[in-house]
């Protein structure tokens, strides 16, 4: 499988702030840790080919490496312990519903999803309690496309870089860059997860998996 790195040189030009600094580290999780990658259309039709990393990818930054292990606890509660899970250590980076309104993450188009048709009901249920979109992007009538919610990473990432969870369909992105379209990452647990949980639902997302 062959990792396409991305220029590390930062424009300023595509949007958000992909900074060279962690582009080199993006193209650093991709020559170590890369897995396949995401194949599918953003809103615009435009082909996107998102990379899929191993979570190990972040073993460096130990504040954002213990909040995705948190994560992915959480994402196997029932919606019954999202308050308690919420008020605990991981509330301070619960940040709000990750808009995608480009479609730079794959998702499905089908209105409003009950508790129980979520795959990561805690989280869910986290975002009902502390979601919701930014100020500005409310005050536009701003909708969401699909069900994510993103959380502020640490070790000094706080400014440009989240961690995205579809709360939906259960899996877990992030982006170095603040939404540059060049910026997305899918991080998986490990080959089992992506042969056994993602590919049987690429359909679904109208996404195709690549080597």
């Amino acid at each position: 499988m062959a990792f396409n790195p991305v220029s590390e040189v930062d424009s300023g030009s595509d949007g958000g702030k992909f900074t060279v600094a962690n582009r080199k580290f993006f193209n650093a999780c991709g020559a170590a840790h890369f897995m396949g990658k995401l194949q599918f259309q953003d809103v615009s039709h435009a082909e996107r080919a998102v990379p899929i990393f191993h979570d190990d990818c972040l073993e460096d930054k130990p504040e954002t490496y213990a909040l995705l292990r948190n994560l992915r606890k959480a994402m196997k509660l029932p919606s019954a312990l999202a308050p308690s899970y919420a008020l605990g250590q991981s509330t301070c980076s619960v940040r709000s519903f990750h808009q995608n309104e480009n479609g730079y993450l794959p998702f499905k188009d089908d209105g409003g999803v009950s508790t129980s048709g979520l795959s990561a009901p805690a989280i869910g249920g986290m975002a009902i309690a502390f979601g919701g979109l930014p100020n500005n992007q409310k005050q536009k009538g701003s909708g969401t496309n699909g069900q994510f919610l993103e959380y502020t990473c640490g070790d000094g990432m706080h400014v440009e870089c989240r961690l995205i969870v579809d709360y939906r369909f259960g899996f877990i992105y992030m982006t170095l860059g603040h939404y540059h379209k060049d910026s997305f990452a899918m991080l998986a647990r490990s080959e089992a997860e992506i042969n056994f949980e993602l590919k049987p639902t690429l359909p679904a997302l109208g996404a195709r998996f690549g080597a």
